[in-house]
């Protein structure tokens, strides 16, 4: 009778499938700078503290209220707009799928949102996008955690196989962002959208593949610990 043999390794792109569980809720994903959780409705004061210039919103075509197009350089929104803001990504539909989610400090106070979304546990894939951060977080390695925190929830959790991210064509700095993060540029997808002021975007698409994710998380940890 022959020995028995160790089993196999699973041929790539057949690695056993991911707890489907992970899959059918948001996480809460606790940093150092920064947490991501699900947005919630009382979440409105958390708008309050990070809408701080219309320039976060420059390239958000129809995805925010209307009355970010009349924000002053400088001004504070209202309490009733942080509702609003909060009300704008909730009546979207948290669904399956969809995710709104607040980022904030490490204590709490609101630095922004975004959005995992286009979700497809079959393909293993999602996207990230819906991006904005408090103009007074720029430069400050807040949204670098952030995109560790949701990329390793990913990849290490969900077992995606990619995640995606699309910019506008004319946002050259979220695609000099996109590059530094060692995403790779898949190309454009042409008349993709149409920006609040009625003219329509190419859409400019990145992409993280699983096989990429340690050299991109390395990057990405060594970035965050200059922060600290």
């Amino acid at each position: 009778m022959n020995a028995m043999q160790p089993a196999s390794p699973p041929a790539p792109g057949h690695d056993p499938a991911p707890d489907p569980a992970t899959w059918e809720r948001p996480p809460t994903l606790v940093g150092r700078l920064v947490c991501v959780r699900p947005l919630e409705a009382g979440d409105g004061p958390a708008m309050v503290q990070a809408i701080d210039s219309p320039d976060i919103f420059e390239f958000g075509g129809d995805a925010y209220p209307e009355f970010i197009t009349r924000l002053a350089p400088g001004a504070r929104v209202t309490e009733a707009e942080g509702d609003e803001m909060v009300q704008n990504y909730l009546g979207r539909g948290r669904t399956l799928g969809h995710w709104p989610l607040l980022i904030s400090t490490a204590g709490g106070a609101g630095l922004g949102l975004t959005v995992m979304y286009d979700q497809s546990r079959e393909a293993r894939a999602l996207t990230i996008g819906y991006t904005w951060i408090s103009r007074a977080a720029w430069g400050t390695h807040a949204n670098t955690e952030a995109k560790l925190l949701l990329l390793t929830h990913a990849f290490e959790v969900m077992g995606c196989r990619r995640v995606q991210f699309n910019v506008d064509n004319i946002n050259q700095r979220s695609q000099a962002a996109m590059l530094k993060l060692g995403a790779t540029r898949e190309g454009e997808l042409r008349l993709h959208r149409q920006r609040r002021d009625g003219s329509w975007r190419n859409t400019v698409v990145f992409s993280v593949v699983d096989d990429e994710w340690p050299g991109v998380k390395a990057e990405l940890e060594r970035r965050v610990a200059t922060a600290l």
